[in-house]
């Protein structure tokens, strides 16, 4: 897009990353619900699956209460495979 520039004339503007900014809202959101349940004690150790750039957002954003828990991540998409092949996974790790 074009937006007016302090009266010089027009600057371009770069486009809004919808699907960049959505996922990292998501793993704020993911990151507020861990603390909250750490907080609660609703678990005594974590294990965080997600693809290598979401888990980096969530990274930064562990409470220091998530992460004393944390028992381990994998930096790998799981989402496309079957219940086993993700036990497969999580096993290796």
């Amino acid at each position: 897009g074009r937006m007016p520039d302090a009266g010089f004339g027009r600057s371009a503007v770069e486009q809004t990353d919808w699907h960049a900014l959505e996922k990292a809202n998501f793993a704020g959101d993911v990151a507020d619900r861990l603390k909250t349940w750490a907080l609660k004690n609703r678990f005594s150790e974590l294990l965080v699956c997600a693809d290598p750039k979401t888990l980096g957002t969530i990274r930064l954003k562990y409470h220091g209460e998530v992460s004393r828990r944390l028992g381990g991540e994998i930096d790998k998409d799981l989402t496309s495979l079957p219940v086993d092949q993700v036990e497969k996974v999580i096993k290796a790790a």
